[in-house]
């Protein structure tokens, strides 16, 4: 079964041109094989840790927001 995606990262998927702004069915498990599959690459989790702006975004995130992680891990 598929789901609906709106543009999304990527950019257009697809869609017609009838102004539907790029909805594409997608299939759930070749969608969800394909991200993990990207980020199952060496060289994209050293571009990810290596990327200053983003890390500390998440850091302050997540130690900002601790009560939300409380007993959860």
């Amino acid at each position: 079964m598929g789901s609906y995606r709106n543009g999304g990262r990527g950019g257009d998927q697809g869609g017609s041109s009838n102004g539907d702004a790029g909805s594409t069915l997608v299939d759930k498990g070749v969608d969800f094989a394909n991200y993990f599959c990207t980020y199952a690459v060496l060289y994209q989790q050293k571009e990810m840790l290596s990327d200053r702006v983003c890390m500390d975004a998440y850091y302050n995130a997540v130690f900002k927001n601790k009560h939300h992680f409380h007993g959860k891990l």
